[in-house]
C-alpha cells in the first residue's frame, strides 16, 4: 500500500460504519488483503487524529501501540501504513490534498482525538498532556510478526 492507495481509499471513512470490522471488509472488497485493510482502518485515524491534536495543543504521544489480544507493545514507526498516513495527514492539513470533509471523517475516528474533544468540552487544558500507549482491539493481523519470507521480500 502506498500513499496513492491511502488517498484513493480515504473516502471510505465518509459515512463509514462505526464497526471497524465492517469498514475493513469494505477495504478488502476494493482489492486489499486483510492485513493491509486492517492496518489502513487502524492507523489512518490514529495518524490523522494526532496531526489535529498537535495543532490544538502541546501534547506528547507514545510511539507504540498494543493489541488487546496480545500482551506486547509494537512500534508505530515499524508500521509503514501509519508512517505514510502520518506524513499524508501533515501534508494534507497544510495543503488540502485530502478534502476537509474526508480529513475530518478520518480524524474523528481516532480515540485520542475523541478524548481530547471530551476534555476540551469539559473545560480542561490539554497542554502538557501525555497520551499512554494506544490500545487497538478487534484486529486479527496487527502486531503479528511477519514470516521470514515476508521480512525478506517486503
Amino acid at each position: 500500500m502506498n500513499v496513492d492507495d491511502l488517498i484513493n481509499l480515504a473516502s471510505v471513512f465518509v459515512d463509514a460504519p462505526d464497526d471497524d470490522e465492517a469498514l475493513t471488509k469494505i477495504v478488502e472488497n476494493r482489492g486489499y488483503k486483510i492485513d493491509l485493510a486492517e492496518r489502513f482502518v487502524a492507523f489512518m485515524p490514529l495518524a490523522f487524529g494526532r496531526v489535529v491534536i498537535s495543532k490544538i495543543g502541546d501534547v506528547s504521544f507514545t510511539s507504540n501501540y498494543k493489541v488487546k489480544e496480545q500482551n506486547q507493545e509494537f512500534a508505530l514507526n515499524e508500521e509503514p501504513i501509519y508512517c505514510l498516513a502520518y506524513k499524508l495527514a501533515i501534508e494534507s492539513y497544510e495543503k488540502g490534498i485530502i478534502e476537509r470533509e474526508i480529513f475530518s471523517a478520518i480524524a474523528t475516528r481516532s480515540a485520542e482525538l475523541n478524548s481530547v474533544n471530551k476534555a476540551l468540552n469539559a473545560g480542561e487544558d490539554i497542554n502538557g498532556a501525555k497520551f499512554s500507549t494506544i490500545l487497538l482491539f478487534g484486529f486479527n493481523t496487527l502486531g503479528k510478526p511477519k514470516s521470514w519470507f515476508r521480512r525478506i521480500f517486503s
